[in-house]
């Protein structure tokens, strides 16, 4: 193995005959394997990045280049709608790039080339390439692309903000991931507006994602400010500003949006994170005005977290006694999240509450797949009845509960023969 990685002619061997059958295959690639094969590629490319790029960066190159010239072929061959393979040929675009890098040629020689792989990307392989560009050329050389893609979609017929035209599109798109690899925000809002003068609010949200990432938070706060924003845009708007806070350093700001985000929806989520930037000092009262509106919540799984999350075993116990119809037509996965809580284990009425809504949705719908885990909350039920001391007056006993699923669902032979 030592020889091998010390040996660029045998590495190059290895990668080419890998390369040669990834692109000539065959055999079609389902969806279930198409994630196994995304692993593939990515050994390969670390193969290439690790073994062979630091003693021959020309064949290192060579063999790149050599794929991602052919990504088409290879998406082809494959479902990749998990989208897995498509991110690992990505991912070897930006390594073409590095491995360019290395090699020490004039810029002048590799110009034609970035230009040649980005028109090439006729399958959305290399959606990160020209944004990294700057990897391997100087800003004199991106701004020149940029000018050049700018003087293109200034001659062609632009579109009204109504209308859509893939030419104008795809120059628009080409200059703002020139403006990324300049790390010019400004820049890439001029790629939005110059084809469309009065941006729409997805269009907006989208050039303050980039102020964000290129290091400009007060202009994308400023954008934000302005923005007549509409219910639907509420998620973005709120992560968008948390972001621009943290990098601010404004925790005023940031503990604002924080308690507006739980305010609006009490979860459990939004208050773990709204403790999270609060002062200590402060979660008692925060979590005694958490509890206080559980208490009224009309969301009794989220309500009943709240309580449990904070060791309000009785407050909880009520919430699933008073609501246990409710709770035998929530989801599975809210009944399995609530059973999942550490402190869930505390209360035997609320496991048999929830045991019970788990074993009944699954006898209802008569999906006998999933029989084994029916008689798996069957069994644990037989076992809190041992542990309870007395059932509360709304909750009937475990022996009235089984003569009642016996009388409904008797004759659910294979659920009954798992249970005995």
């Amino acid at each position: 193995m030592e020889l091998i990685k010390n040996n660029p002619q045998e590495i190059v061997k290895k990668i080419r005959n890998k390369i040669n059958g990834f692109i000539r295959r065959k055999r079609f690639i389902p969806y279930n394997q198409s994630f196994s094969f995304a692993e593939e590629i990515s050994v390969l490319m670390q193969e290439i990045e690790k073994n062979l790029l630091p003693l021959d960066p020309a064949a290192a190159w060579k063999l790149t280049d050599r794929i991602v010239r052919n990504d088409g072929k290879i998406i082809e061959s494959v479902d990749d709608s998990g989208g897995a393979v498509g991110t690992e040929l990505n991912a070897l675009s930006i390594l073409w790039l590095k491995a360019a890098k290395m090699m020490k040629k004039p810029e002048s020689y590799w110009i034609p080339l970035v230009k040649e792989i980005d028109e090439g990307d006729d399958y959305g392989c290399r959606n990160d390439f020209l944004s990294n560009s700057d990897i391997l050329l100087s800003e004199k050389s991106l701004f020149e692309m940029y000018n050049g893609f700018k003087e293109d979609l200034l001659k062609s017929d632009r579109p009204s903000s109504e209308s859509y035209d893939f030419n104008t599109s795809s120059i628009r798109i080409k200059m703002g991931q020139t403006a990324v690899a300049l790390r010019r925000p400004n820049l890439y809002k001029e790629s939005v507006t110059i084809a469309y003068p009065e941006p729409n609010n997805l269009q907006i949200l989208d050039i303050i994602k980039i102020y964000i990432e290129l290091g400009d938070p007060d202009g994308a706060r400023k954008m934000l400010d302005e923005g007549k924003w509409s219910v639907r845009d509420k998620y973005d708007v709120e992560r968008y500003y948390k972001e621009i806070f943290r990098k601010l350093g404004d925790s005023k700001n940031l503990l604002k949006i924080y308690k507006q985000a739980w305010k609006d929806d009490p979860s459990l989520y939004n208050l773990n994170e709204y403790l999270e930037i609060a002062h200590k000092k402060d979660h008692p009262k925060i979590i005694a005005e958490a509890c206080k509106i559980a208490q009224s919540d009309t969301d009794y799984s989220r309500a009943a977290s709240v309580f449990i999350q904070h060791g309000k075993i009785k407050e909880a116990e009520n919430i699933f006694l008073a609501n246990q119809e409710y709770f035998g037509g929530q989801y599975y996965t809210t009944l399995l999240d609530l059973l999942n809580h550490p402190n869930i284990s505390e209360s035997v009425v609320a496991l048999i509450v929830l045991y019970r809504s788990l074993l009944l949705d699954l006898l209802e719908r008569g999906y006998s797949k999933a029989y084994n885990h029916a008689a798996k909350y069957y069994k644990k039920l037989q076992k809190l009845d041992k542990i309870i001391r007395e059932y509360p007056d709304s909750l009937i006993g475990h022996t009235e509960f089984d003569s009642l699923i016996r009388e409904i669902h008797g004759k659910k032979y294979s659920f009954w023969k798992r249970v005995e």
